[in-house]
């Protein structure tokens, strides 16, 4: 990744592979089950419909997950790039007004006022 000077921060995170595995199989198993369950009961055109479906769904959301598994984010003296996949902008740090977060801090969070209908009396 080619970037406008000196970088200073480098991140990138990906899907675990279990979740990428499980969106890919979950959905094209599902449907090639009830082909196979239409095909057996004698419906033979829908569970062949259903099969290459799911083999179909399946190709379709491993190439999806496969893609958009890893997000980059580059900043470097002249930019700041994000990555979702194989795409994303390039920002020049000239146009960047202000950067902040919605996060309030961590010290300032209570459990107690988030804590809903659990009442624990001796919790802190």
């Amino acid at each position: 990744m080619p970037s406008v000077g000196e970088v200073l921060f480098r991140h990138k995170v990906t899907s675990p592979r279990w979740v990428i595995a499980l969106t890919t199989l979950l959905p094209s198993t599902l449907l090639l089950g009830l082909g196979t369950a239409l095909s057996f009961v004698g419906k033979t055109g829908a569970g062949l419909a259903l099969v290459a479906g799911g083999l179909g769904l399946g190709a379709l959301m491993g190439a999806l997950m496969v893609t958009f598994a890893s997000a980059r984010v580059v900043v470097s003296e002249g930019e700041l790039h994000v990555q979702i996949g194989m795409a994303g902008p390039r920002v020049p740090m000239a146009e960047i007004e202000s950067a902040a977060s919605d996060v309030p801090p961590v010290n300032s969070y209570s459990s107690r006022a988030h804590a809903g209908s659990v009442q624990r009396p001796n919790a802190y």
